[in-house]
Order: C-alpha cells, then structure tokens, then sequence
C-alpha cells in the first residue's frame, strides 16, 4: 500500500483452532472456537501487528474462494469479470458468488479527500456496469489515507466491511497515518 508495506488478509471459514494472533478480541469467549478474518498490517521485514476478528462481521463470510490480486508490479484484472486495461490497486473476487471488490488507494492532500474519492469512483464505474451485464455485482472502494496522516472515513469503512473492528480498527488507523507520515 505505501512502498513496502502491505496488509494481508487470511480467511478461514472452518477453523477448528482458536483464533490467531497475539491477542484476543474481548467480545470472544476465551475458550470458543471459530472462523476467523486475520489481517496482518506489515510495516517492513522486523515489524507486524496482527488485528483478527471474528467472520459474522466481514464481507468475507459470503463466499470460501475469494482470490486476491494486487497490484505490486503490474496486476492484471481478473478477465473472468470483465476484460479492460484498468488497473486497480487491488481486486478481491469470488467466482462462486460472482462478487468482486475493487479498491483503489489515493494518496492526497488532505484538502482533496472528496475530490480524490469522487474521481477515483467515477474511474470505475464503466468497468462494474461492464462487470455486471456479465453477471457480476461489482463493489468499487476508493480509499484515501491523507499524505499528511489523516486516513478517511471511506477507508474505515472498509476496514470495518472486511471485519476490522474495535481496537483493532483504531490500530490500523494508527499504523495508516504513520505509514503515510513517513512518506513524506
């Protein structure tokens, strides 16, 4: 997401373990297993936090064959949704349910929050109404984390649709601002 960070996402519908990662969400029963979304934010090769929450909060929970693909180097949308030259920051898909998230990171001025999540959702709009007449619902997340540090509602939001939550929320925030500070 900025230079050599990057947030990794493992879902396990089934888990017979407990949930992953150094601590626990107070919510969850300590001796109850469960499925679990494990989202490791990783500031470089020495440093990661672990945020896990439970699936009955994520958008995850809809489908077990998510595939993910970033765009690090030259990433290649999905030709199974629709075939275009665009190239989002990331796209997550199930073939199964036929639903696909694309999100777009912006990196602005903290002034052109709006116009920066406006443009960036207008970019993509062609490519879901293509993506639907093929038979999928395509959901586009602009997301904006200010250069100065000032991480947007939109990004939040979808932290919270992947399960993020609580504490954990407000330490993602936190690692964001920092993240982008740096960059400076």
């Amino acid at each position: 997401m900025f230079g050599g960070e990057m947030m990794i996402i493992n879902y396990n519908p089934h888990s017979d373990t407990e949930e992953p990662g150094p601590e626990r969400d107070q919510n969850l029963n300590p001796g109850r297993r469960s499925s679990w979304v494990n989202v490791v934010w990783k500031h470089s090769q020495h440093h990661q936090e672990h945020y896990t929450t439970p699936k009955d909060t994520s958008i995850l929970q809809s489908a077990q064959d998510w595939k993910l693909e970033v765009d690090l180097d030259k990433l290649v949308f999905p030709p199974e949704i629709v075939a275009t030259t665009l190239r989002p920051d990331m796209v997550l898909w199930s073939p199964t349910t036929k639903l696909a998230y694309v999100v777009e990171l912006t990196v602005p001025w903290e002034d052109g929050v709006e116009e920066a999540y406006e443009r960036k959702k207008n970019k993509y709009s062609h490519l879901a109404a293509e993506a639907s007449q093929n038979g999928w619902k395509t959901n586009i997340f602009p997301v904006e984390v200010g250069c100065r540090g000032f991480v947007a509602t939109s990004t939040t939001g979808l932290l919270r649709k992947i399960g993020v939550k609580g504490r954990s929320l407000q330490q993602a925030i936190k690692s964001m601002s920092i993240a982008a500070e740096k960059k400076q």
